[in-house]
């Protein structure tokens, strides 16, 4: 652990290195799953339990297949997460509220949605009855506009220090900004059936596209070397 927490040095920016990677990485795989079974073609949230249940059943390799590659995005993502929370804690020169806020919302963020991918998984093991798939794919859909809470509040931690810190580009303190707005909505989709900010309208997609956009332009500027080294 001592040495995980070590100070600004060679050894904190090949972490960073790594992060970068993972950054990257979790964004690519699980943009890629999306090719397999586009998310917006699934079923509506409002479906039938016999419609979903049919549905799972004709593309029960594919619906692995993408839950699979978006677990594994997502893992990468702790990594990412934790070279980030790393950063903000060099660029801050001490732990923070903000940088403690980042490291223990991005870390519940990604446990909610492992949650739901692991029920996703319990869906897709075998060809469920009407009435479980039903209460399975809600379940799914819950636990991912879930994990939209601390998401909004480990992008608002970011941009918090993003804000006040020359050393960290601005340009991704405004996109987690509007990243964390967005998620703040996107918990309105467990209690708005239908429309616009409903499970079954943009949402769905535009809300989650905000945040792979800024784990991808974040992980990208991680190799900076002003960004790695800001006291040199």
């Amino acid at each position: 652990m001592t040495t995980l927490l070590a100070g600004p040095g060679r050894t904190d920016s090949r972490r960073i290195n790594v992060g970068a990677i993972a950054g990257v990485a979790g964004f690519l795989i699980p943009t890629a799953s999306n090719a397999i079974v586009p998310i917006w073609r699934m079923p509506s949230t409002s479906a039938s339990g016999a419609h979903v249940a049919a549905y799972i059943l004709d593309h029960q390799t594919a619906f692995r297949a993408v839950v699979l590659l978006d677990s594994i995005g997502v893992t990468l993502w702790m990594v990412f997460g934790g070279a980030v929370w790393l950063r903000l804690r060099r660029a801050a020169g001490a732990d923070t509220l903000a940088t403690s806020l980042f490291g223990v919302a991005f870390g519940a963020m990604v446990t909610l949605l492992m949650t739901g991918f692991t029920v996703a998984f319990v869906l897709a093991y075998r060809p469920p009855d009407p009435t479980t798939a039903r209460v399975l794919y809600d379940l799914t859909f819950a636990m991912l506009a879930m994990s939209g809470m601390p998401a909004a509040i480990a992008l608002t931690a970011y941009a918090g220090v993003a804000f006040t810190n020359s050393h960290l580009p601005r340009r991704t303190g405004h996109l987690a900004a509007v990243a964390a707005a967005a998620h703040v909505l996107l918990l309105a989709s467990l209690v708005i059936p239908r429309g616009v900010l409903s499970l079954e309208g943009p949402s769905i997609t535009v809300v989650p596209a905000l945040l792979f956009a800024w784990i991808f332009g974040t992980a990208l500027t991680l190799r900076r070397p002003d960004w790695i080294n800001p006291s040199s």
